[in-house]
């Protein structure tokens, strides 16, 4: 006997309606933690015990104190570029010997290199970078030589326009001033301490990452606060972290 096959017709809104239903039920939800409470009021539900171990997490406020009390120890780094001194002296030396031998003596221009020697060695920066250094208040910085870092004082440090006025202030009795200043000691005078951005940057980062967030540890099964109990700052921090990591595991599995 022959079986009557019906064909049923399912209509296409019913896909939609069954795909929307199955993305509800395995899209991420909206992670919440099941408790309110607020510090200085009390515990509304049952004994709370932790169901796991979890970390104290500090307040953003202890964290961003500790950041503020480590930072004041940081010092930039500014970077010498150690070519600008022999290239300026050998520049020195071909235009002494090109043009400056007849209109000066020998004694000049070894003044001059000797004083180049030594302002190089202290440092020329840009007034705009000394400028930053005083108003930002350090009296201390990094100094980088290739790979080697030192302390150097800022007040060591010398603009072109000071660099300029000190081999002129400090002329030797057996030059004569205005000679002295007739040899364009500023074609000479050349930054060579720069703002190592780079490294600055990655040390001020590192000095920051090194501050534990946490403080303190709760272990699983570790009572917390039971009904009734007024909520203390110590508790509403640990409660704060479960809530932190309770929602971490949440978006996590979901």
């Amino acid at each position: 006997r022959d079986m009557n096959i019906k064909n049923y017709n399912v209509h296409p809104s019913i896909f939609f309606i069954i795909a929307a239903l199955l993305m509800a039920y395995f899209f991420p939800r909206d992670a919440k933690f099941k408790y309110q409470f607020y510090e200085g009021k009390p515990w509304r539900y049952g004994l709370l015990t932790a169901p796991t171990n979890f970390p104290i997490y500090k307040t953003d406020a202890q964290v961003k104190e500790e950041q503020d009390s480590v930072l004041k120890k940081f010092q930039p780094y500014y970077r010498v570029n150690q070519e600008i001194e022999s290239n300026q002296i050998d520049k020195l030396r071909t235009d002494y010997n090109n043009r400056l031998n007849q209109r000066v003596t020998s004694a000049y221009m070894q003044y001059i290199e000797k004083m180049l020697q030594q302002l190089y060695s202290n440092g020329i920066i840009s007034p705009e970078e000394m400028e930053k250094l005083h108003a930002q208040g350090y009296s201390q910085i990094n100094l980088l030589r290739n790979t080697v870092s030192s302390p150097h004082y800022v007040s060591d440090f010398f603009t072109v326009k000071s660099a300029y006025e000190f081999i002129i202030n400090n002329c030797p009795s057996y030059l004569d001033k205005s000679v002295l200043q007739s040899c364009d000691i500023n074609n000479y005078l050349v930054e060579n301490i720069t703002y190592d951005k780079t490294m600055s940057e990655k040390v001020r980062e590192d000095i920051l990452n090194s501050i534990p967030l946490a403080n303190g540890m709760i272990q699983a099964g570790e009572r917390i606060v039971d009904r009734g109990e007024i909520i203390t700052p110590q508790t509403y921090r640990i409660l704060k972290s479960l809530e932190t990591v309770t929602l971490k595991k949440s978006v996590g599995n979901d």
